[in-house]
C-alpha cells in the first residue's frame, strides 16, 4: 500500500564527531522506507543514511521520465540499466516497495512484456514519489535543515587536537591507507571499495579530519548507488587529499 499522507513521529538520535556529540533528528517512520533495516545495513550510521536519502532524492527524482524516454526511442539497454540502478539503490536504502517494483520493471523491460509495461511504470512512479515525499521530511523546519547541517559539518577540513595527532594521522595514512588504496584503485569490486571507504571514514573520525570523513562517506554513497564513474574520480583524488593533509 502506498501512503499519500506523511505524518512521521520524530525521535532524537545522536552520532559522534571527534569528542563532540551532534544530535540529528531522524524520523521514527518514513513511508516506503524500512528505517531499522536500512540502519542495520549501514552499521547504525544514521548520518550516512540521511545523506544517502538526500543524494537519492537529488539524483533520481526524474528517473521515471528517463526510463520512458529511453523506451520511446527503443533504447532498451538504457531503460534496463536505469531500472536496475533503482533496484540496487532502493535495496540498499531498504525502500522495499520501490525495490520490488523496480525489480519487476527491469524484468518486464528485458523480456519486452509490453502488456504489463504501462502498469508497472505507473506503480514504479508511485513508489518513487512516495520515497521522494518521505525524504522531503528530512529538510523541513521540524528537522532543523538536515542538508544544511551536513554542509556546515564538511566545511571544516581538519579539527585535530595538536601536531602530534596530525603526525600520527599522516603516519597511518602513509603506512595503511595509501597501500590499501593502491591495491583497490584499479579494481571494481564494490565490497572492497566499500571497506576502503569505511576505513577512511574511521580514520577521519579518529583524528577529527573532516575531509577524510567526508571522503569515506562520499565513497560509500557512490558504492551504494553503483556510481562507477564517481567511484573512480574519488579514488583518483585520494593521493591529492593525503597531500593536502600532509601540508597542514
Amino acid at each position: 500500500m502506498f501512503h499519500s499522507q506523511i505524518n512521521p513521529m520524530y525521535a532524537i538520535t545522536g552520532y559522534k564527531i571527534g569528542k563532540k556529540t551532534a544530535e540529528q533528528i531522524l524520523p521514527e517512520t518514513l513511508h516506503g522506507i524500512d528505517i531499522p533495516a536500512a540502519l542495520e545495513r549501514l552499521g547504525g550510521d544514521s548520518k550516512l543514511f540521511i545523506r544517502l536519502l538526500l543524494v537519492f532524492s537529488r539524483d533520481y527524482a526524474g528517473v521515471t521520465d528517463e526510463i520512458k524516454a529511453a523506451l520511446s526511442r527503443s533504447d532498451i539497454d538504457t531503460a534496463v540499466r536505469l531500472a536496475h540502478t533503482i533496484r540496487g539503490v532502493s535495496g540498499n536504502l531498504s525502500a522495499k516497495d520501490l525495490h520490488a517494483v523496480a525489480s519487476d520493471l527491469e524484468k518486464c523491460i528485458k523480456q519486452r512484456i509490453l502488456e504489463k509495461l504501462d502498469f508497472l511504470l505507473e506503480v514504479f512512479d508511485q513508489a518513487l514519489r512516495q520515497v521522494l515525499e518521505s525524504v522531503k521530511c528530512l529538510d523541513t523546519p521540524g528537522t532543523k535543515g538536515v542538508g544544511k547541517i551536513f554542509e556546515k559539518e564538511t566545511a571544516v577540513v581538519c579539527a585535530y587536537e595538536g601536531p602530534k595527532e596530525l603526525e600520527e594521522a599522516i603516519r597511518q595514512l602513509e603506512k595503511d591507507s595509501l597501500p590499501l588504496w593502491d591495491t583497490i584503485k584499479g579494481c571494481l569490486i564494490l565490497d572492497e571499495i566499500g571497506s576502503f571507504g569505511r576505513h577512511i571514514k574511521a580514520q577521519g573520525e579518529k583524528y577529527r579530519i573532516k575531509s577524510l570523513e567526508k571522503f569515506g562517506d562520499d565513497l560509500l554513497m557512490c558504492v551504494s548507488n553503483f556510481d562507477i564513474e564517481h567511484i573512480n574520480l574519488l579514488l583518483n583524488s585520494f593521493p591529492e587529499l593525503v597531500g593536502k593533509i600532509k601540508s597542514l
